[in-house]
């Protein structure tokens, strides 16, 4: 989601902004305590962070 993002799926294409496992960008919010929405199971929201309440 949405249509316009399907070429970004393959996450192994790693392009300027592009936000990955293990990157600088996932662990600055992990270490803020962040869930990163790329590492969901169910309904992967690759540029999505949320902190548990």
């Amino acid at each position: 989601m949405p249509p316009a993002g399907k070429s970004y799926l393959d996450r192994r294409d790693v392009r300027p902004g592009m936000i990955v496992a293990g990157d600088a960008t996932v662990r600055a919010f992990a270490a803020e305590g962040f869930a990163w929405g790329g590492g969901w199971k169910s309904g992967t929201d690759y540029q999505h962070f949320e902190k548990p309440v």
